[in-house]
């Protein structure tokens, strides 16, 4: 579909609507991209894309939360025609801002608002500073934390989401929320093997299992990474060690 055809100011959509391949089959989709293709970046890009354009959406996306969870982020974002971006605006946002955020999940992890007029007077300035008319978000948990979630804007006027497209965006949001933790992952243990090579390039003696060695060597690493990059003198800092 190249051209949006968005729906107008109250409009509501057929709760019987059935998608053309089904919404199993577009999660099924989703996931054979993510395992198939190499870049997550890419991946993830592209199903914005498709997903947007399969369910019409304005603005279609995805927050990721600090490692501490106190911020969030826009990581990915593809917008519809004549959608203005507004990823590049929206980094470091503190959850406080909004309120206690997570709370809106509480409903099967959606955050669906019709209207967001109806929201409190702070998250609704939020939303209109974005263009948004009316929102669907899905959470991203890390045990019992929000670690981010899967949105989707409407611009052109209020929605009413059918049970069948919230219950396949849940189902989408869970498979990307697999992948994107998997990435990090695949960073971290990057990072820590970098720290660990960094470390035996230094002189430090590390004796572990192969099996183990990621974990046994994180204390480690950080503490002598820390002590390295914190001493004024690198010389005092190697002795120390």
């Amino acid at each position: 579909m190249d051209e949006a055809e968005y729906s107008f100011l109250g409009t509501a959509i057929d709760s019987e609507k059935e998608f053309s391949d089904g919404p199993d089959n577009l999660a099924r989709y989703v996931f054979r991209i993510l395992y198939d293709m190499e870049d997550i970046d890419e991946a993830v890009q592209m199903i914005l894309e498709i997903v947007g354009k399969q369910f019409d959406v304005s603005r279609a996306y995805v927050f990721e939360s600090s490692e501490d969870g106190e911020c969030c982020s826009n990581t990915y974002e593809w917008c519809n025609n004549g959608i203005v971006p507004v990823k590049e605006k929206l980094q470091n946002l503190a959850y406080s801002q909004f309120g206690d955020y997570q709370n809106l999940f509480k409903d099967n992890s959606v955050f669906y608002c019709r209207d967001i007029r109806t929201l409190t007077r702070e998250q609704t300035e939020i939303f209109e500073a974005q263009g948004i008319s009316s929102t669907l978000q899905c959470a991203f948990w890390n045990e019992n934390n929000l670690s981010g979630f899967l949105g989707f804007d409407e611009c052109t006027g209020v929605r009413l989401w059918t049970k069948d497209e919230v219950n396949a965006l849940s189902l989408i949001s869970q498979i990307l929320a697999t992948f994107l933790q998997k990435k990090k992952i695949l960073e971290r243990n990057k990072k820590i093997e970098q720290e660990l090579q960094f470390v035996r390039e230094a002189g430090f003696p590390v004796r572990c299992d192969d099996n183990d060695c990621h974990i046994a060597a994180e204390k480690s690493i950080v503490d002598c990474i820390h002590c390295l990059t914190s001493s004024g003198y690198l010389e005092d800092s190697i002795e120390f060690e």
